[in-house]
């Protein structure tokens, strides 16, 4: 009896770790379950992350507004698949991002948004090669094959992982990391290529 007292916890049992995203899947949940509340509060949490996704794959289109509330009533659709493993913003991003590139793909319109309008200081890896580039960085976006810049964008201005993007694009893992390294090789080459060769944007000849 003595060995089990010394052996017995002293003071009260620890509570249970609350889950890292349970007001978030409580949020989802409710949702799921058609509460206008809830949807309300829903929407107006993702909006930014609609907008942000949708500007930086499709570009400032004249239907950007209702591809933004198109890709809204998507999430509210999926609400019920959130799972709460993750951040609710990185769960509605890879929705956005695949219902983003189902309209790409069916349009066949690849329009480029300048880096520095949508994004701010635009995506990390090119913030080395900003300065005094001989154009603009969405010039050079544009040089690249679709699956190259739609990878770079995904990985660089809206921070996906590979694996993330991987699920998104349906492509493997290594191809999407070679999609990433060959971007930006290629987008350091031409810029170069601009340096040495004086390219820049044209000036008014003095008269």
């Amino acid at each position: 009896m003595l060995a089990e007292a010394e052996r017995a916890p002293s003071g009260p049992a620890p509570a249970a770790e609350a889950p890292l995203f349970a007001a978030e899947r409580r949020l989802a949940a409710a949702v799921a379950r058609g509460e206008r509340a809830a949807a309300t509060e829903f929407a107006r949490r993702l909006l930014p992350v609609a907008r942000r996704v949708t500007l930086a794959l499709v570009g400032p289109v004249a239907d950007a507004d209702d591809l933004c509330q198109g890709a809204l009533v998507e999430l509210l659709e999926s609400a019920h698949t959130y799972a709460g493993r993750g951040p609710l913003e990185a769960w509605a991003r890879r929705i956005i991002a695949r219902r983003s590139l189902r309209t790409l793909r069916a349009s066949r319109r690849v329009q480029i948004v300048e880096f520095g309008e949508a994004h701010g200081e635009g995506p990390a890896a090119l913030e080395s090669l900003r300065e005094d580039l001989p154009r603009a960085v969405d010039e050079y976006l544009a040089a690249l094959p679709e699956s190259q810049r739609t990878a770079l964008l995904l990985r660089h201005a809206l921070g996906h992982t590979l694996v993330e993007i991987a699920e998104i694009t349906g492509a493997p893992v290594p191809t999407v990391k070679s999609r990433v390294l060959t971007a930006l090789t290629t987008i350091r080459r031409l810029i170069r290529r601009d340096l040495h060769l004086g390219q820049g944007p044209k000036q008014a000849r003095p008269g």
